[in-house]
């Protein structure tokens, strides 16, 4: 599997400007708990919020290899 970050940048939404960009290592806890409230929304996802099961430690390290990925090139 290859992992790419996403380069910045912004996009409309109608009148609004967002920003997209990939997280940063220091979000990992934010990733996780919005997983968490994301899959408690809809039974239409492919897990419930209990069963969210990453770690900071394994968010941490993804973001570590899509930084890797991206230095690479």
């Amino acid at each position: 599997m290859s992992l790419k970050r996403i380069s910045q940048g912004i996009r409309e939404l109608g009148e609004q400007e967002i920003v997209l960009r990939s997280a940063k290592t220091d979000e990992a806890q934010m990733l996780i708990d919005y997983l968490k409230a994301v899959t408690g929304e809809t039974r239409f996802l492919m897990c419930e919020p209990d069963e969210v099961g990453f770690t900071k430690a394994e968010v941490l390290c993804c973001c570590w290899l899509l930084s890797m990925e991206n230095m690479r090139g």
